[in-house]
């Protein structure tokens, strides 16, 4: 009981709402729960994605983002309540973490609020809904619509090759949405034709992981131009997990993990030549091994003026110096069965690169 005092007391609020009458009385109006499988079943589904520390689980989390890698997210706040009847007040998902992570066998969440609103992308319409949920009936049903749980039967590798979709929100605007690759991509319902020409780099995880590290703190803005300022690595992945559309905010500072040098990023371009280069840097097979190339290239770094390189010998040094994070300038042209072709994004480079790994 002690530990349920102390989660109660230190994150969430009272778990019952005392409103004033006119005649000086006090009406007290009790929170009331029901008993909800599906609650149950939605806790049971999220704590392994969680670490034990309750911060997200990157390597479970391929896409980085809650709709796509868990099935949906509520609109907060919402009442939870224990298997010995006690409530309470969850403010956030950062909270819904904290309950989950605290759960054991004898000690569950099995009972909810109802109502209370969902947000879920809609794979006919690919649109973000939002969808209020009256009673266990359908609640029950939604899980079933979305495959959530057991029922998402996907099975991708952790390969980076980004596939980029537009996606329209709840409110009617639309934003591109990149996974973490084509089969990530068709396991939310999406097809070839739904990707994108141009799909550039963007933060994931596993991109950087043995390239560079974020000085913090680093400030974000969302899709409601709120700043949000994190101070670690495990505060940058919820507030990305939670958030589908954010830009970061330049210049920021990196440390380059092999040299420890620490490199300012001015501009969104320059990070995305940072990014394109731990991609090209990470691939095992000399680049030249899997593309013969139509020479002269020219190669830009952050902060770097642009070079020209001529031969496999040239490209090679430059794509391996630890020191400088080089990308390709597009277009540029190399030679398939004997004909020229025409690279003109990213995107067709990581067609290409997939299968030189």
């Amino acid at each position: 009981m002690r530990f349920l005092k102390n989660i109660v007391l230190q994150f969430f609020s009272i778990s019952f709402l005392f409103l004033s009458c006119t005649n000086d009385d006090v009406l007290v109006t009790p929170i009331e729960t029901s008993l909800s499988p599906s609650i149950t079943e939605t806790v049971d589904v999220l704590k392994p994605l969680l670490n034990a520390d309750g911060t997200i689980d990157v390597s479970l989390n391929p896409n980085l983002h809650i709709l796509f890698d868990f099935g949906y997210t509520f609109q907060y706040p919402i009442e939870l309540a224990f298997n010995n009847n006690v409530i309470v007040t969850v403010q956030d998902f950062s909270d819904l973490m904290t309950i989950t992570t605290s759960t054991t066998p004898n000690l569950f969440i099995n009972s909810i609020s109802f109502p209370f609103s969902v947000k879920y992308l809609d794979v006919q319409s690919k649109k973000i809904e939002l969808l209020s949920i009256q009673n266990e009936t359908a609640f029950a049903q939604f899980l079933d619509t979305i495959n959530f749980g057991s029922q998402n039967t996907c099975n991708c590798d952790q390969t980076y090759v980004p596939i980029c979709v537009e996606i329209e929100n709840e409110i009617g605007t639309f934003f591109i949405e990149s996974f973490l690759n084509s089969c990530e991509a068709q396991c939310e319902g999406f097809s070839e034709n739904d990707a994108l020409q141009n799909c550039s780099y963007s933060y994931h995880p596993s991109v950087i992981d043995t390239c560079f590290e974020f000085n913090f703190p680093v400030t974000l803005s969302n899709s409601n131009n709120e700043i949000i300022t994190v101070d670690s690595e495990e505060a940058l992945h919820l507030t990305l997990y939670t958030e589908y559309e954010y830009e970061f905010s330049f210049p920021l500072t990196v440390t380059q993990l092999e040299t420890s040098t620490e490199i300012i990023i001015h501009t969104s371009e320059d990070f995305g030549s940072l990014l394109s280069s731990c991609i090209n840097n990470n691939i095992t097979t000399p680049i030249t091994d899997c593309i013969t190339f139509n020479y002269p290239i020219q190669l830009v770094a952050p902060q770097q003026a642009t070079i020209e390189v001529n031969t496999d010998e040239e490209l090679n040094n430059a794509l391996d110096d630890s020191n400088i994070f080089y990308d390709f300038v597009y277009p540029f042209e190399i030679i398939e069965n004997q004909l020229i072709v025409t690279v003109n994004s990213e995107t067709e480079l990581n067609t290409i690169l997939a299968d030189c790994n």
